[in-house]
């Protein structure tokens, strides 16, 4: 919706069609200068603190689908997913469900003393203890969070040039959302395997970086 609107905006001269009703009734538009309060307020409000998208038993629903087809991924037969699921819940990369809340409480407040929202190579600046505890949080993640954060930025410089005013990017919030998810993954037999309840919060926010990262 909102690129629908980005992109209107550009076509129209004073404002963009919001409403229409058939047989020429009412039609309702926005002017240019209330572009970005309609992007920015209105259309959060109600898909952020009005959808259910973020209701505790609809993030669990969809943590046991990610789960479940991970699980898929350890063998053919029950015996062998049996095994193999014993092996992963020994392995010092996966995080029981009831410590996790413990050690995302700590990754958190490390990541926050580390970096500010203008730092360069945010990730290089994390406390590097976290990356030899946590094996997660090996190069390949590091290369994918680099991609990820270039394209956020882009997506900021461009929509940046289509308004007004600058929309500002909470980078310490997105850094800690990207380590944080991935603490509910492990690496096993060279595939990302995500093993533990909590990962849909922090995938939903982070698939939507301009909405809920910056203002």
């Amino acid at each position: 919706m909102q690129k629908t609107i980005i992109a209107t905006i550009k076509k129209e001269s004073n404002g963009i069609d919001y409403y229409k009703e058939n047989q020429g009734k009412k039609k309702y538009k926005i002017a240019k200068n209330q572009v970005n309060y309609l992007i920015g307020v209105i259309l959060r409000d109600y898909f952020s603190k009005k959808s259910q998208a973020f209701d505790v038993s609809i993030l669990q629903a969809e943590d046991k689908k990610l789960i479940d087809h991970s699980f898929q991924k350890l063998g053919r037969t029950k015996q062998e997913k049996d095994v193999a699921l014993s092996k992963i819940e020994s392995n010092p990369q996966y995080i029981k469900d009831k410590d996790m809340a413990k050690i995302e409480k700590k990754v958190a407040e490390s990541i926050q003393n580390s970096i500010t929202d203008d730092s360069i190579d945010p990730i290089n600046q994390i406390d590097t203890d976290l990356f030899t505890k946590y094996k997660q949080l090996n190069i390949n993640f590091k290369q994918e969070f680099n991609h990820d954060l270039k394209e956020v930025k882009r997506n900021i410089i461009f929509k940046n040039s289509l308004q007004h005013s600058i929309s500002n990017f909470y980078e310490v919030e997105y850094v800690k959302d990207y380590v944080l998810r991935e603490l509910h993954t492990i690496n096993w037999n060279g595939q990302r395997l995500i093993v533990s309840y909590g990962y849909s919060k922090y995938d939903k926010k982070l698939h939507d970086p301009l909405n809920w990262y910056c203002e």
